[in-house]
């Protein structure tokens, strides 16, 4: 399945009953990070989710 991602908020994504952030990397640092896309657990509420996004893209 598909994430789904929140057509307001461009890098909150729900998923299996959660929200994440996710972010993904510029090729030039994929090399270097390891991964082509980061992700973090927001938690099942979406107002608390919100609330941390900010945070978690930043």
């Amino acid at each position: 399945m598909p994430a789904k991602s929140s057509t307001k908020h461009r890098y909150l994504v729900s998923q299996g009953g959660r929200y994440w952030a996710r972010l993904s990397v510029p090729k030039d640092l994929r090399s270097i990070i390891g991964q082509s896309e980061l992700w973090e657990a927001l938690g099942p509420d979406l107002m608390q989710a919100r609330r941390k996004l900010p945070g978690a893209v930043a």
